[in-house]
């Protein structure tokens, strides 16, 4: 929530001077922002990759047979 809350404060910030990001824009808190909305698009991204793999896993028949499932 605090990344989200530090982009949309970014962004009114820089609609005010013209859409431009100067330097002086930039802080620690727009670098914390970045790094946490990185975190969730690679966290995203693997939770992805790791349900194709689930998917694609095959399961021996003596498991089917062992399962509780009818």
């Amino acid at each position: 929530w605090i990344s989200a809350i530090i982009w949309v404060i970014m962004i009114t910030m820089n609609r005010d001077i013209n859409f431009k990001i100067g330097r002086e824009n930039i802080g620690f808190s727009t670098w914390i922002a970045v790094g946490a909305s990185g975190g969730y698009l690679l966290a995203f991204l693997t939770f992805i990759i790791y349900r194709i793999g689930l998917s694609r896993q095959r399961i021996p028949k003596e498991a089917m047979l062992n399962s509780r499932r009818f």
